[in-house]
Order: C-alpha cells, then structure tokens, then sequence
C-alpha cells in the first residue's frame, strides 16, 4: 500500500457539471462531498491516468463512504470513492486533497461494505474488524525491510534528514518533529557485569526499562524513584548471589567483581533497583522479552509508591509512538528480526519528512517516518526508519503507559 497524499491542483480541477462547478476565481471551500463529486466528474482524465499506468481505463462509476483521516496530528472527516470493478479508490478530504489514489485492484468495499473506515497517512487503512491501536488483546504485525539498496540500514542512523535525502530524494522536509526525551541515554556495556568473548550481557530489557525510568523521574517528575545521578559500587557476589554463583559455575566470563579482575561497577540507584527487580521477575538479566520489562517497570513503579502501571501493545503502527509522544511520554519497542536482530530500546521521539511531486495536475506528497531512538548501543539518539519496502519481516511490540 502506498503511503502518500495527493492534493489535486485547484486551477486544473475546473468541474463541469451539473452538480458542482468550481473554478479557480469563485472557489472558497469545498467540503469532503463536494470534493469527492468533482473527483467523480472527471472520470475521463482519470481514465487516461489509469491506461498510461496499467495499460486499462475501464472507471465509469463511483460509490462514496464516509471515512476518517489522520494526517499525522489532525484528525478530519473524508470520503472513501470506491471505482467500480477492481479499478481502484481514492480517499479524498477539503479542498480536492487526496490521500490514496488507486486506479487498479480491488478496493476495501469489493468484497462487502465496511463500516467505520479510518486512513491514517502514516499506517493505512482500518475498519471494524481490524485491530485499532487501542485494542491491546489481538497482535497484527506487519512486514517490513530495512534494506535499501541492498544495504541493512533501518537502524543505527545518526542524521535523519541527511539519510532520508540521501535514500529517497532530496526534496524532502521535515513535516513534524516531536521529542519525549532528551537525555543522555544509557547503553548496555558499562551496565554488564557478566562479560563473554567481549560482549555485553544482552541487557537490552534492563536498559530499556532504566533509560524509561530516567525520563520518568526527571523529566516527568517522578522524584520519589531512586536517584538516577547518585553512584555507588556493585558487588555482584553478594548483591544477585544465586545469579552470580550461576554464571561461575558457567565459566568463560570475565566477571566485574574484586575476585575475578579485581574492580567493580559503579552504577545509579536507579539502575541497580532496575536490574535487580529483573533478577526478582526472571532470574536473569540478558534475553528478556517485551511482558517481562512491563512487569519490572509496574515493580519498580509499585515499590516507590506510584500507581502508574504499563502494558504491551502488539500492534506495529507508528500512530503507536506519535499519539504517545505527542503527550509526553516516552515508550519501549522490542524487535524480532530487525536491523538490531531482538531487541529492546527506548523510543524517545519521531521525525515525519514529507516530499511534494507534481504529477500530471496532481501534487503528490510521499511520507517518511522514523523514531528516534535511545537504542542501549549508543548515548546520543539514533533513527530507524520506519518505512516498509518489502522484502524482510520485522515484528515489533511496544511498552506503553496504561
């Protein structure tokens, strides 16, 4: 599915007909119907677009259905034009502005009339019996590459709107940008006790939920949360016993403690609750999945006297970070298969970069949206992009605030 929105040149959409006439001089507003009316009344221009495209114009005819559109932070009343046969819709709003436009395929309503339509720009279509981003209980996950050009670069992106110049085209703006946090994040090698063949101790959970916790505590206030700031040393031996005897027993690690190389960790308090609500959750600290950080979150919440309490949302849709962002609040996302294989990290703000192109009598604006990352790898924020163009499967769910 394309993600892009089309808005119609006024001057070149000069209806004749006998329901609407519009024309440049006389024009004021026009509501979505009206909009949709003169979209339908030039069905042969149309036509000529789909038989450049597909070879076909076979379009005579148009249903309309009510549907609403996002656009990004706005939220408005459209039309859905279904063609006739499986020559394609258009979803249209004020002022002849156009999102999807389709002159082939079949159409949402080819197979039965849906009801509650919704087109968000950013994520697609949705309808009763779809899974909406406010219902937690049933997964839909979607498919999509990080590979452009051949290259795994979905993630690890220090300059957005250099890479989406560069990757796309260079006429792309920044439409919206938005951060929840700003902080320094915090990354998985100097929080690793448990060190094997050089690497962390696969942390991600821990770090996720404690860089979370960070922009709870001051950046929303949450002052009674263990001091983020203040350090003191760790010793594992005695601190995580059951754990630490563990990964003796397992051998081949490289263990921050005074025994075996003689110097230890010296880590906030917030860190050192964080991870040891991780051991008291799961027994362990590496490989932790999405419902596991949730409940070491709700612990760490519940044992400093907050009622605030988080849940997993397993629907990939970049509305789920910007309707979160957009209120302050920043949110975890776990990976499988992405650019950072399973992971966990948290999301701190997104980017949205449009591109407007003239076609034919239409302006075509093409969408770009990325987050931004606190990515336990990295201090300073990196971007994913978040745009799908086929090819591998990423599936994702995210922590949010209840």
């Amino acid at each position: 599915m394309k993600r892009l929105v089309i808005a119609i040149t006024l001057s070149l959409l000069v209806a004749a007909s006998a329901s609407v006439s519009v024309s440049a001089e006389d024009y004021v507003y026009l509501p979505p119907l009206e909009s949709a009316q003169v979209i339908c009344n030039r069905l042969d221009e149309i036509n000529e677009y789909a038989i450049d495209k597909t070879g076909e114009g076979n379009i005579n005819s148009c249903k309309f259905y009510d549907i609403e559109i996002n656009e990004v932070s706005d939220v408005f009343q459209g039309v859905y034009i279904d063609f006739n046969g499986h020559n394609g819709y258009v979803v249209t709003g004020e002022n002849l502005t156009v999102y999807e436009f389709e002159v082939e395929g079949m159409s949402l309503n080819d197979d039965f009339v849906k009801s509650n339509l919704v087109y968000d720009v950013l994520s697609g279509f949705s309808y009763d019996g779809i899974v909406r981003e406010s219902v937690d209980d049933l997964p839909m996950y979607g498919g999509y590459d990080t590979t452009i050009n051949g290259v795994n670069s979905g993630g690890y992106i220090t300059d957005a709107e250099a890479y989406v110049r560069d990757e796309y085209h260079d006429d792309y703006r920044i439409y919206k940008s938005e951060n929840a946090s700003t902080m320094t994040g915090q990354s998985q090698w100097p929080h690793s006790v448990y060190i094997k063949n050089g690497m962390s101790e696969g942390n991600c959970g821990v770090l996720a939920a404690y860089n979370l916790l960070m922009h709870y505590r001051y950046e929303r206030s949450y002052y009674s949360l263990p001091y983020g700031k203040t350090y003191r040393y760790y010793d594992p031996s005695t601190e995580e016993i059951a754990l630490y005897n563990q990964k003796k027993s397992e051998g081949g690690y490289s263990i921050y403690d005074t025994e075996d190389n003689g110097s230890q960790r010296r880590w906030s308090y917030l860190y050192i609750e964080t991870r040891q609500e991780s051991i008291n959750v799961t027994g362990k600290v590496e490989g932790l999945t999405s419902w596991q950080t949730r409940d070491i979150l709700n612990n760490v919440m519940s044992n400093n006297g907050y009622s605030t309490r988080f849940k997993v949302i397993e629907i990939w849709s970049m509305s789920t970070v910007t309707s979160r962002i957009d209120d302050g609040e920043a949110l975890i996302w776990g990976t499988i298969g992405s650019t950072y294989g399973n992971h966990l990290m948290m999301i701190s703000g997104y980017d949205i970069f449009v591109r407007t192109q003239r076609i034919l009598f239409v302006n075509v604006k093409y969408y770009k949206d990325f987050f931004e990352l606190r990515d336990g790898h990295n201090s300073t924020a990196t971007y994913y992009d978040f745009n799908g163009v086929n090819g591998g499967t990423i599936l994702g769910s995210f922590v949010v605030e209840k």
